[in-house]
C-alpha cells in the first residue's frame, strides 16, 4: 500500500500550488510577474495540481495496493496512470534505478508493442515520452511505497 503519510503531504504540497495559481491569478496586476507566468501559473498550474490534489485525497480515503506481486505476475497501481497485470511471461526485465535523484523500480514487457496495444491512448503517449527519455516503459516510484524499491525487486525475483 502507499504511504498514507507521503500521500498527505503530496496532497498538502499540491493544495499550496493550487492556492499559489489562484493567487497568481486573482493579484495578477500586483504581482508584477510577466504574463506567461501568471498564465502558466493560473491556467495549467491550477488544473493539473487540482486533479493531483483530488488523486491525492482520494488514494488517502480508499486505500489500494500500490503494487501486487503473485502467481500471476506484477499488478502496478502505483501512480495515476497505472500499467495493470503484467503477467510473469511479459516480463523481459525488472530493475532498480534513479532518475533525478529518485529511486525506481523499471519494468521492460517482452514486446513492448503489443504492450502499448493494450494501454489507453493517453497511458501510451506518457509511456512513449518515458521511452523518449530513456526510462523504462512501467516505472514504479519509491516516493509513493512504504517499502525500499530494492526490497520491492527482491520479492519479484523470488515469484518470478
Amino acid at each position: 500500500y502507499p504511504s498514507k503519510f507521503k500521500m498527505v503531504l503530496l496532497a498538502a504540497g499540491a493544495l499550496m500550488f493550487v492556492c499559489l495559481g489562484l493567487g497568481f491569478a486573482i493579484w495578477q496586476d500586483e504581482a508584477g510577474f510577466p504574463f506567461w507566468v501568471i498564465v502558466i501559473a493560473s491556467w495549467v498550474g491550477v488544473p493539473f495540481f487540482g486533479i493531483a490534489f483530488i488523486y491525492y485525497c482520494y488514494r488517502v480515503i480508499v486505500p489500494k495496493p500500490a503494487v501486487i506481486v503473485n502467481y500471476q505476475g506484477v499488478f502496478d497501481n502505483s501512480s495515476a496512470v497505472p500499467a495493470g497485470l503484467v503477467k510473469w511471461e511479459e516480463i523481459a526485465d525488472v530493475f532498480v534505478y534513479d532518475f533525478k535523484g529518485q529511486h525506481f523500480l523499471g519494468i521492460v514487457p517482452v514486446d513492448l508493442k503489443a504492450f502499448l496495444q493494450r494501454q489507453p491512448v493517453f497511458k501510451r503517449w506518457l509511456i512513449k515520452s518515458n521511452l523518449g527519455m530513456g526510462l523504462p516503459p512501467i516505472n514504479i516510484p519509491q516516493s509513493l511505497l512504504r517499502m525500499k524499491v530494492d526490497e520491492l525487486l527482491l520479492r519479484i525475483q523470488e515469484y518470478r
